[in-house]
């Protein structure tokens, strides 16, 4: 049997242990639906009124409908709200034969709404619901669909807030431009909803990402923009089910064309408010970095980049001290991207390449590696501030958090044990081989940190990621990597990083990643 047989334990099975209860609202504590006392007359034409008015403003929609040309959007969406404390009759609210649709259900303070979408014409279908509520009887006694209207408190026209599905936390105050996750109606041709809001909402200045996500009766996308934009597509397409916040996705930028990404980049640039020459720095102890991207050349010169081994330059061979130095500058780039203020920066970039371009240090000279690496860097600026970061890490754990050489040398540079001056080092827990990622998550139990994470006077950084969307693209090599000749290696990109693709001169192969 082997290691990972012996690890698959049986399931623990609890028997005899169930009972059958009826079902209890969590929210409400009732055993069945109830609904509040009404006077069915009254209540009745109150919410005829509404529905009036409510006819009203959308016939004022239809006319901004035309004037932006938007013929073939003849929908209408209805918000409606019960008594705080009560639920609504979600069932009676659509009807599959009228085409009309529940598309979303929220909880404010104990007030339950729902968004309806009512196909044009089909608005009879309530008017006739709630006036035989308000002038005929059941068999029983009881008004005429007092299910439905009873437990109604007001309806209206619904607006942006009415298609929010989200935490309420998450709904935006500011018409800063964000991305949106819209959940579309399939209707009867997924197909033509789907191309309806991305060619109108266009027109009103979203940008709408290229991939969605399909289930039988919505098509999700995302989409970039303004709170006022987004509004009034609501207001004007009949095609939105609900929205939420979605995760601000790399990939936008990724999937756009060089020369699209050279206006991304050029525009962040133009905010970007670039700290003093006494400012502190973050140093990269790694591979080299490649300052010739626009958002890196001012805050990371020449003169600041440095090397262990006189026969590598102190580029970039790798990419990945280059995207290490992409993070510690910008943490999430996309974010960044998509504003549009100005973005102050407090620190500016260090590097020293620790790694030679060809080869390996030899097993046992890492420490002294790092401790050389310091000396170069503090002695060419020896008065500036500076924490350090170095994500290199030996590829085992075999020490098992006991001292090495190197994880030892670590404690003695940042204890200031020899020279008296303290320094502060952040060092990865560990890096694990793209080899491994098929036996996640066993490789996490058998994976201790590696050398040198084990020191005790360094920060040791673990990580994780929130990202779980994954482009179609999701294996692409950034051209900005300045490795002319050399072989491109295919990776997934770091962190929270985005590359950026901007086309080398003819001939050459060059890229830095952003």
């Amino acid at each position: 049997m082997s290691p990972q047989e012996k690890q698959q334990l049986r399931h623990l099975l609890l028997r005899g242990t169930a009972r059958t209860e009826k079902y209890t609202s969590p929210r409400l504590g009732r055993q069945s639906f109830s609904y509040p006392s009404r006077i069915a007359p009254t209540h009745g034409e109150n919410l005829l009124k509404q529905i009036e008015k409510a006819r009203t403003t959308a016939e004022t929609t239809a006319g901004r409908r035309t004037a932006f040309g938007f013929l073939d959007q003849k929908g209408m969406y209805l918000e409606f709200q019960s008594e705080p404390e009560f639920e609504l009759a979600l069932n009676s609210l659509e009807s599959a034969q009228q085409g009309i649709e529940l598309t979303a259900v929220r909880q404010r303070a104990g007030v339950m709404l729902a968004t309806v979408f009512i196909p044009e014409g089909k608005l009879s279908y309530f008017i006739k619901k709630l006036e035989d509520y308000s002038t005929e009887k059941t068999p029983t006694g009881k008004a005429k669909n007092e299910r439905l209207a009873a437990g109604i408190s007001d309806i209206h026209i619904a607006v942006l807030e009415s298609f929010w599905t989200d935490d309420e936390s998450l709904f935006p105050h500011s018409d800063d431009p964000f991305w949106w996750e819209v959940w579309l109606r399939v209707g009867s041709d997924r197909e033509y909803v789907s191309g309806v809001f991305r060619k109108y909402g266009s027109r009103m200045g979203l940008q709408v990402d290229s991939l969605e996500i399909r289930f039988p009766d919505r098509t999700v996308v995302l989409a970039y923009g303004k709170k006022s934009q987004m509004s009034q597509s609501a207001e004007l397409l009949d095609c939105i089910a609900e929205l939420r916040k979605a995760k601000d996705p790399p990939s936008f930028f990724v999937n756009l064309s060089a020369l699209e990404q050279i206006e991304w980049i050029k525009d962040l640039r133009g905010r970007l408010d670039f700290p003093g020459d006494n400012a502190p720095a973050v140093c990269i102890f790694d591979t080299g970095v490649n300052n010739k991207h626009p958002l890196l050349e001012s805050v990371l010169p020449d003169v600041s980049l440095l090397t262990c081994h006189p026969k590598s330059p102190p580029t970039d061979h790798h990419g990945h001290g280059t995207e290490m130095a992409g993070v510690a500058l910008y943490e999430d780039l996309a974010q960044l991207l998509t504003s549009k203020g100005p973005v102050k920066l407090h620190h500016q970039i260090e590097s020293v390449k620790i790694l030679p371009s060809s080869g390996a240090n030899a097993p046992e000279l890492y420490g002294a590696v790092t401790c050389e690496a310091v000396g170069r860097v503090e002695a060419a600026f020896p008065s500036r501030p500076r924490s350090i970061c170095m994500a290199i890490t030996a590829p085992d754990f075999r020490d098992r958090g006991y001292p090495s050489s190197w994880s030892a040398e670590l404690d003695q540079i940042c204890s200031g044990a020899e020279d008296d001056q303290r320094r502060l080092m952040f060092v990865s827990a560990g890096n694990i081989d793209q080899g491994g990622w098929s036996e996640y998550p066993d490789v996490n139990h058998a994976n201790g940190i590696h050398d040198p994470a084990q020191a005790w006077n360094v920060v040791t950084v673990g990580a994780f990621t929130n990202r779980i969307h994954i482009s179609e693209r999701d294996r692409v090599v950034s051209i900005y990597n300045i490795r002319v000749g050399a072989t491109a290696i295919h990776q997934m990109p770091k962190g929270e990083l985005v590359d950026c693709q901007i086309q080398p001169p003819a001939g050459e192969e060059k890229s830095a990643r952003c």
